[in-house]
């Protein structure tokens, strides 16, 4: 995939429709990614995303999948808004502080298996249109950086042994559709109550097989 020239207010664009790529070279200097973008299985050490550090702008999905070299995600400390969002089974990242700057996801945001992952660190977040996923973080503790995130489509938060807080949602308004909470053995349902009684949600409520106080 080659750049395709300066367009869009000056950005600089590269992808074609939605083509679906792997992560390389090709892609330095880019700012807007025109499609779906890959970083997948990456299993040789790789210390960070840094060919990736002009990117402001995915526009279709964005994945990060089974990169299991890969130490951190430096290089998207530029990125703002991408379409949907899933960081999966990257089991050397310790946390996402470096999507700091990631204001809008415009569908789902999944954040699944990412075993070391001890901070999420999105400050910026305002809204994820779709399904927000936290799911099998096994060292995630607090949810901490969320706290400008104001709405989302759906959330589920399961299979997180270590989660003791949900004090990170703090700006959490409306959850446009269902809502799941489950499996999270060390969350109280004190602090399961205190969430729920101050977010509004539209759809159904699951909330089962966590910690019992």
């Amino acid at each position: 995939v080659q750049p395709n020239g300066d367009v869009g207010g000056g950005l600089l664009e590269c992808g074609v429709g939605s083509e679906r790529v792997g992560f390389g070279p090709q892609l330095q200097g880019c700012e807007v990614y025109n499609g779906s973008l890959g970083v997948r299985r990456l299993v040789e050490d790789t210390e960070d995303l840094a060919v990736l550090g002009s990117l402001v702008r995915v526009t279709e999905n964005f994945n990060i999948v089974q990169c299991l070299g890969l130490a951190t995600i430096n290089g998207l400390e530029s990125l703002t808004s991408v379409g949907q969002m899933g960081i999966m089974e990257n089991p050397r990242l310790t946390t996402l502080e470096q999507l700091g700057s990631l204001a809008t996801v415009e569908g789902d945001l999944v954040l699944v298996a990412n075993t070391n992952v001890q901070a999420l660190e999105l400050g910026a977040l305002l809204s994820i249109g779709g399904h927000f996923v936290v799911e099998e973080m096994d060292q995630l503790r607090p949810m901490d950086g969320l706290d400008s995130l104001r709405e989302v489509g759906r959330l589920t938060i399961s299979d997180n042994p270590a989660l003791l807080s949900l004090d990170g949602l703090s700006g959490l308004e409306r959850v446009r559709g269902s809502l799941r909470i489950v499996g999270n053995r060390s969350l109280s349902q004190s602090q399961i109550d205190e969430f729920v009684s101050r977010v509004v949600v539209d759809g159904d409520v699951d909330i089962r097989e966590n910690a019992s106080r």
